[in-house]
């Protein structure tokens, strides 16, 4: 119930600008107060957008590297695949969007609405010591092409 099927339209709305449209949880207004994403953790995940956004130079503004909300089209998924590693977990995300871009997909961020978790969650999100962990993996993974 973190995300809400009726966003789907705001990614739709981008499908003809992209091959992968990110949704993201950035935005003041359009997330809860509460919810699992701390302010650390929002923080935290802007910078790693910020040096993905680096990385890539020119190809997109990026704020939001956690959010699993996304539109990939068939195409894009298909020529993707085969270049993701399996074995990468919490950094996922992160990892996808990455490999997205080196392999020349373009990638273009849409806002959407973010709610409380309901339930216990069992990613990065748990503590700011854990989001940490993942964050500094997703820093070297960036840094080092996920070698």
């Amino acid at each position: 119930m973190t995300f809400r099927a009726r966003d789907i339209d705001k990614l739709l709305a981008y499908a003809d600008h992209a091959h992968i449209v990110n949704g993201t949880r950035i935005v003041e207004q359009l997330r809860a107060y509460s919810t699992q994403l701390s302010t650390f953790m929002y923080y935290g995940n802007f910078f790693v957008g910020k040096l993905l956004e680096a990385k890539h130079l020119g190809r997109g503004t990026f704020t939001d590297v956690g959010t699993t909300y996304k539109l990939i089209r068939r195409d894009s998924l298909l020529r993707l695949m085969p270049a993701l590693e399996p074995e990468i977990n919490l950094e996922f995300n992160a990892h996808f969007m990455d490999t997205a871009l080196t392999i020349g997909e373009r990638l273009v961020e849409c806002p959407i609405t973010f709610h409380p978790r309901v339930g216990v969650s069992k990613g990065g999100n748990v503590s700011n010591v854990r989001a940490l962990a993942v964050g500094m993996r997703m820093i070297r993974g960036l840094c080092t092409n996920w070698g």
